[in-house]
């Protein structure tokens, strides 16, 4: 190869790759984005345990009937302890809020009550509760 011919091919292969490189960006980027921006798919957990169950054990109609109710109160368990945990961390960060307040003059305090407005909006937080709450008090500890 000549000079000319092994800079043509450098070029070629140089630009081949760029543009490999930004078709890959914008390609998972927008992935990215569109797979974030979808609500999280709900299913039905109790179905899934027992469907996994009844395969890879196996399992005969009359065993999978006893098992069911397990199965359920498994699920409500679940339920349960995740709307406590729900709870705790609103009463977490509701204190966090209160004591941060105190410190805060009143215009911090308006910018503060707007990015706690904004963090629910962002955390999904669109529910009775949240309608519901009162404005931030101080809490001196």
């Amino acid at each position: 190869m000549n000079r000319l011919t092994r800079g043509k091919v450098i070029l070629y292969l140089t630009a081949i790759f760029l543009a490999g490189a930004g078709a890959g960006a914008v390609g998972g980027y927008t992935v990215a984005r569109h797979k974030n921006s979808r609500p999280a798919q709900r299913t039905d957990v109790a179905s899934q345990i027992r469907a996994r169950l009844q395969e890879r054990l196996e399992l005969t109609p009359e065993q999978l009937e006893k098992i069911d109710p397990f199965i359920q109160q498994r699920c409500a368990n679940y339920k349960t302890m995740q709307r406590c945990q729900t709870e705790e961390m609103t009463r977490i960060v509701e204190k966090f809020n209160r004591q941060v307040a105190g410190i805060l003059t009143l215009e911090q305090n308006r910018k503060f009550a707007a990015m706690e407005r904004e963090r629910q909006e962002r955390t999904g937080r669109h529910g009775k509760r949240q309608t519901d709450r009162k404005p931030v008090k101080a809490e001196k500890d």
